[in-house]
């Protein structure tokens, strides 16, 4: 049996849910426009906030976008290790710092360059409202002194599936329930893998 008015008051039915649908898409994807809007600029306040951590600066300068990205660029161009680049420097706050005292500065190939950095950055401390030490400390909390590297990682893998030897993990399992803390049996840990340590393959599952 077919009966023409009710098959044209379901279609009319069909096409206000289909219309209502549209709509709510359509808000919903101006709300999502407007969150993305925002977003470069929300995600370049957040960078900046634990760039400034990493090295101290707790107060807003003008010149610190310019100071960050100007010690990436070294650090990019002379093939540094990041990790342990501000870790050291979290030691070089305060008294004046002797580069051959910065263990990574000697890898560097242009040390004036760096020296020129340096000084900016010892500079702009200044402008801090807190004392020294406290800067020290924040740094020192912030920039961890070992991380999971790969090559470590690979290391305590191999240990496991090849020799059913966990000692290897639990050796790491230790030192990062610590990360910041800077102890002499570790140092192995801080320190970046050689050239032929290097892992160039690593899988979602490590």
């Amino acid at each position: 049996f077919f009966n023409p008015f009710f098959s044209r008051i379901q279609s009319c039915a069909l096409e206000k849910g289909e219309d209502k649908v549209r709509t709510l898409e359509d808000e919903a994807a101006e709300k999502a426009n407007a969150v993305l809007k925002n977003y470069p600029e929300h995600f370049r306040d957040q960078w900046l906030m634990r760039m400034r951590a990493k090295l101290g600066l707790m107060d807003k300068a003008s010149e610190d976008p310019a100071l960050i990205q100007n010690l990436l660029d070294i650090l990019h161009a002379e093939s540094a290790d990041f990790t342990g680049a501000f870790r050291a420097l979290s030691h070089a706050v305060g008294d004046e710092v002797k580069l051959d005292e910065l263990p990574f500065v000697l890898q560097l190939s242009d040390h004036g360059r760096f020296r020129t950095w340096l000084q900016d950055w010892q500079q702009r401390l200044q402008s801090e409202a807190d004392p020294a030490a406290s800067v020290q400390q924040g740094m020192l909390n912030t920039n961890p002194a070992c991380i999971p590297r790969n090559h470590q990682i690979q290391r305590a893998i191999v240990a496991a599936e090849q020799k059913q030897d966990l000692s290897v993990f639990e050796q790491l399992l230790q030192v990062f329930s610590g990360p910041f803390e800077e102890r002499p049996e570790f140092e192995e840990f801080q320190r970046p893998p050689k050239p032929e340590q290097r892992v160039l393959e690593t899988f979602c599952g490590t």
